[in-house]
């Protein structure tokens, strides 16, 4: 898996997706703002999800409580 990581002046949420969106070139895209945190494995259980529920079209919204 590769992570890439873009940096821009500060210009709000949409521009900052905006520009993420313009330049992704993966098979997934996701977004983590500034004020929040990923839990430990985060990425890879999504990750395999997404590969154990195969839709051609999918949006995943998750929330951790602590």
């Amino acid at each position: 898996m590769k992570l890439n990581y873009i940096y821009q002046l500060n210009s709000e949420r949409s521009a900052a997706r905006n520009n993420g969106g313009e330049k992704a070139n993966g098979a997934y895209l996701i977004f983590l703002d500034s004020d929040d945190f990923f839990e430990k494995n985060h990425l890879s259980y999504l990750f395999n999800f997404i590969s154990n529920n195969r839709h051609t079209n999918a949006l995943i919204i998750s929330n951790f409580e602590p």
